[in-house]
């Protein structure tokens, strides 16, 4: 069967006929092949810093804004706690949030957040003037930059480091 011979100018249906020589092509002149390479290697290099010195830029601007809005909060604190001193807790922090510009709505909402945030996960706490603080900053700051998704610097870090834990 698969030896049968084949009578002349028969030929093998599944031969393959290879040309002598491989066919000539004609390469454009131009820059050589690594030149594309090493301009696409210095651009993406290139684009990789700008990147790194933009989050690097976000980053201090995020925590210099945590920062200066710490310091106001808690001068903030001082100065209604010295009027109020009956006050203490969530009442003296929704004082302070509405001494900061925000109605007692406002306030009462942000409060409710920063305990749902902070006080039942991973662990169940009383609130401290630190978690609101760090939610507050974390609200206007969003609100201010609303091109931003999120952010790059650790608040959290940035408030505690003003703000003492007892308050």
């Amino acid at each position: 069967m698969g030896s049968e011979p084949r009578g002349e100018g028969e030929t093998d249906p599944y031969m393959v006929i290879y040309p002598s020589s491989p066919p000539q092509l004609s390469v454009p002149a131009g820059p050589p092949a690594g030149a594309f390479v090493r301009k696409g290697l210095v651009a993406g290099i290139r684009e990789s810093l700008r990147q790194f010195v933009a989050s690097v830029r976000a980053k201090r601007e995020e925590r210099r804004y945590a920062r200066r809005a710490s310091v106001k909060a808690l001068e903030t604190y001082h100065q209604v706690h010295a009027r109020h001193p009956e006050l203490s807790g969530k009442a003296l922090y929704g004082e302070v949030i509405v001494s900061e510009g925000l109605d007692a709505d406002a306030a009462h909402a942000l409060i409710r957040s920063a305990e749902q945030s902070f006080t039942e996960w991973p662990i169940e706490r009383d609130l401290r003037f630190q978690d609101v603080v760090h939610y507050m900053v974390y609200e206007a700051y969003m609100r201010e930059y609303r091109s931003r998704h999120w952010t790059l610097a650790d608040i959290g870090q940035v408030v505690s480091s003003v703000i003492p834990p007892e308050l």
